[in-house]
């Protein structure tokens, strides 16, 4: 075989194993009716509430306002065009299809920019469905591609420099602040060590700094406005900061690149996918600075942020990146050292797509599985009549199917997205929604720890609501008056409607 024929078959055996993977994300997102995501139901019916104010027909906008001068904007923003046309839902899997591609696409391009081996090209695929997804982050993933963008414009600027570049870093900056703070901090704080390691002395740095002020000052001006609407979150959360078992973070590390960080196969596979490169003849480059200024700020992220911040999951989420930032670290391969090694190098990406492409199918299987289990809320929605007010009671929030243990939280939102209805508790009680309460927001807010329980902790009157859906054993006490009556049962689920009460 010729030279030339064979760097064409090395290049084409690179880059089919990313293309399978992407195929098989595009099924993950595609084939599931509702997605084992906790928050997505949460997210669609933002979107569904945004598109009806607009449209005027929301029946709930005496109780609403919208307020763009937050960090999840972007993402409402691209699906909210789209969910006039097609279903709330269809529209998040639009953008988050965009998202996914972007996400591999430009991993593969700081990888080019980093003189990464072509052949980890698949680490860039594999981690978007990971503990982000589990918990249908919206927002979080939009921003990621955004994240990466801001990283792979700030080397070249800190490289090159030059007005273009760095104007772009600016508006990669504005465009993931406007996505996700947290993304935005992370992409922000690696694209100034990226010039500050640059290599130039300090009287040129000073000056090179100006494409991350104007970001940075529209963060400062998004958390000032963001400070009196969050007062009354605080009160209701608590500032409350958990740390959570350090075994977590090694599971971030190890399986988070996965939805099932907890399961074995998915460390499994996780410390497979570490231990590849080496077993295949590659080696990480030690004076490689800017790659070590990725990897360092990941782990920074991941071994000294808290778990959760007033219920906001700070470090889990960030898994997302380990894989790409990891890959990074190598360099291209140099002469093998042996006739395996030479058969073995050109190969890793063939490796690399088997072994994620296992945890990617496992995906697929979970979610047509959890579809098939989910489908009992159907004949319970199917009873309720659209445009109505209803109270979510999940008391039983896991699934016998998905390995996600809040998977059900916030389940019956679907009543708001698919039937024009609005659920309590409703993400528009959170500072940080496009679509917000306009006023104080009304019990049970007062009262709920919100993201882990979302149930009342006092007795509510049944009769503020026209439905109750109900998944898991009520306890007593929780209703305050006269009880609900039963008008529709299936599987797991109840749908609950209030009853006048008798004369005394």
């Amino acid at each position: 075989m010729s030279g030339v024929a064979q760097r064409r078959s090395i290049l084409n055996l690179q880059a089919l194993p990313p293309l399978a993977l992407f195929l098989l994300g595009l099924a993950i997102i595609w084939a599931p009716g509702r997605p084992a995501m906790v928050d997505i139901s949460q997210h669609s019916a933002e979107i569904a509430m945004w598109r009806d104010l607009i449209l005027g027909r929301s029946a709930w906008a005496a109780d609403l306002r919208v307020d763009l001068a937050t960090p999840y904007f972007l993402g409402y923003a691209l699906a909210l065009p789209l969910a006039l046309v097609m279903t709330p839902l269809a529209a998040i899997k639009v953008v988050l299809t965009a998202a996914y591609a972007a996400f591999g696409l430009i991993g593969r391009a700081i990888g080019g920019e980093l003189d990464a081996p072509a052949s980890l090209d698949s680490y860039y695929f594999i981690p978007f469905f990971s503990v982000a997804w589990s918990y249908g982050m919206f927002p979080f993933l939009v921003a990621a591609p955004l994240g990466l963008g801001l990283i792979w414009a700030s080397l070249r600027y800190a490289r090159g420099g030059g007005a273009v570049r760095g104007l772009l870093v600016s508006v990669l900056g504005l465009a993931t602040l406007l996505s996700h703070a947290f993304v935005f901090v992370f992409a922000m704080a690696v694209g100034a060590g990226l010039v500050a390691v640059s290599g130039r002395p300090l009287r040129r740095l000073i000056p090179m700094a100006w494409p991350f002020v104007a970001p940075s000052f529209v963060c400062l001006l998004l958390f000032f406005h963001a400070t009196g609407s969050e007062a009354a979150s605080v009160g209701h959360y608590g500032l409350r900061v958990h740390a959570g078992p350090a075994i977590l973070r090694a599971g971030a590390i190890l399986g988070g690149s996965f939805d099932a960080w907890s399961a074995p196969w998915s460390w499994s596979v996780g410390v497979g996918l570490y231990f590849l490169p080496f077993i295949c003849g590659l080696r990480v480059a030690p004076k490689r600075g800017e790659a070590w200024i990725i990897a360092g700020a990941l782990v920074a992220i991941i071994a000294l942020t808290p778990l959760e911040i007033m219920e906001m999951w700070i470090y889990p989420r960030f898994s997302l990146f380990v894989l790409p930032a990891y890959a990074w670290l190598f360099a291209r391969p140099s002469a093998p050292s042996s006739p395996l090694a030479a058969w073995l190098t050109p190969r890793i990406g063939l490796f690399a797509a088997i072994l994620g492409g296992f945890g990617l199918i496992q995906h697929i299987n979970e979610q047509r599985a959890f579809s098939r289990e989910a489908q009992d809320f159907d004949g319970v929605l199917a009873r309720a009549a659209p445009g109505r007010r209803a109270l979510s009671l999940v008391y039983d929030q896991q699934s016998a199917i998905a390995v996600n243990p809040l998977v059900y939280l916030h389940f019956p939102q679907w009543y708001a997205v698919e039937k024009g209805g609005f659920v309590d508790l409703s993400f528009a009680e959170d500072p940080h929604e496009v679509v917000r309460f306009s006023h104080a927001p009304p019990p049970p807010y007062d009262d709920v720890k919100f993201e882990m329980t979302n149930h009342p902790s006092r007795p509510v009157d049944p009769a503020r609501w026209s439905y109750i859906f109900v998944r898991g054993r009520i306890p007593p006490g929780i209703f305050a008056g006269c009880q609900p009556v039963q008008i529709a049962a299936e599987g797991s689920w109840r749908l609950l409607a209030p009853r006048p009460c008798p004369p005394k």
